[in-house]
């Protein structure tokens, strides 16, 4: 089991060491690492690769602009979401006043979108957001490697 501290988890993700400290102490929102949760003053925080995944994926929402009232949203789903299998891509779609995460495990295409009717009104959604999370995967385990000196 692959075990990191939180130097390197900022290292992996390009982010401020300050970021990540904040959102494991609950500013503005809290993600608590699986291995080792820091409880008081000298103990640290130690996380999984599964850790370093889903903060990698806060970290490119928080990069591409959604708000900290968004990315609970997100957590949330993350945690909810069964297993299904490889996860491909993260879709987010406001509807109405809500936002809607699902984690897609098939290919997905994005040429020739068109935006979906709700059946209710028979509005066109207002946007959505997309991510390549299989993309995101394989970068985050290339900095993994380059980090433990594999690449």
């Amino acid at each position: 089991m692959e075990v990191f501290t939180i130097g390197e988890v900022a290292e992996i993700l390009h982010a401020p060491l300050s970021r990540i400290k904040n959102w494991t102490v609950g500013r503005p929102f809290k993600i608590v690492p699986r291995i080792m949760a820091a409880k008081g003053k000298g103990s640290r925080n130690l996380f999984s690769l599964e850790d370093v995944y889903i903060l990698a994926l806060v970290n490119q929402l928080h990069m591409d602009g959604l708000s900290n009232k968004v990315i609970p949203v997100v957590l949330e789903e993350v945690f909810l979401t069964p297993k299904l299998g490889p996860v491909s891509a993260f879709a987010l779609t406001r509807v109405g006043d809500k936002w809607r995460a699902r984690f897609l495990t098939g290919e997905v295409r994005y040429e020739n979108v068109v935006p979906r009717r709700r059946r209710a009104t028979g509005e066109a959604s207002p946007g959505s957001y997309v991510l390549n999370v299989r993309a995101l995967v394989g970068w985050v385990n290339s900095r993994v490697a380059k980090l433990r000196g594999k690449e």
